[in-house]
């Protein structure tokens, strides 16, 4: 599970349509999208109705780069645990 927050991250806005969230949760194998994907310093996770979609500004494509590095060590991270959690 991934919680994506304005106060984290060097985030600018999170939105929903035309409206102004504060975060947004993401459980994998839960939440489905249709697209996740990025735009400068952007990333857009849509489905069909636009306005049930998420758009995610960050302040520079930098900080999104590390977002995704930070997000991809967690979901390493996350693995392994669970795969030494299920072995017990």
């Amino acid at each position: 599970m991934w919680r994506i927050s304005k106060e984290t991250n060097r985030i600018k806005s999170i939105k929903r349509g035309d409206y102004d969230i504060d975060s947004v949760i993401v459980i994998p194998g839960v939440c489905s999208y249709e697209n996740i994907y990025t735009k400068q310093n952007f990333i857009y996770f849509s489905n069909s109705d636009w306005a049930k979609s998420i758009v995610v500004e960050f302040v520079s494509e930098g900080d999104l780069d590390r977002f995704f590095t930070q997000l991809s060590r967690e979901n390493k991270l996350n693995q392994i645990l669970g795969d030494t959690k299920d072995k017990r």
